[in-house]
């Protein structure tokens, strides 16, 4: 599964992705780049799932249009530990992951 990593997670997320094939923005030089032209990029660039923690995300944008899968990492700090303990509750189901969906993922509840 290809996932793009939000510049708002830090860049060490994509090692808590073994197997998949995760990149952070910042790694391919696509930060500061607004959501809706990056997740365009993302899309065309092969992508399948968007990770961030813009909880903001899922009322912004018209997510069937988008074309990809968005998992919403709803956390108080968006720091590596706190991003692992979320990831490590969570196994990415190809199934599940489809495009236009939404997924949040919390450990503050």
């Amino acid at each position: 599964m290809k996932i793009l990593i939000d510049e708002n997670l830090p860049r060490r997320v994509q090692n808590l992705l073994e197997g998949d094939d995760a990149h952070h923005v910042v790694n391919l030089g696509w930060q500061s780049i607004k959501n809706g032209e990056l997740m365009q990029l993302a899309f065309d660039a092969g992508f399948e799932v968007f990770l961030t923690a813009d909880k903001g995300i899922p009322h912004q944008h018209n997510l069937q249009k988008i074309g990809l899968a968005i998992v919403v990492l709803r956390i108080r700090n968006t720091d590596l530990e706190s991003c692992r303990r979320v990831l490590r509750e969570f196994v990415f189901d190809p199934s599940e992951l489809v495009p236009g969906k939404v997924i949040e993922l919390s450990i503050d509840s």
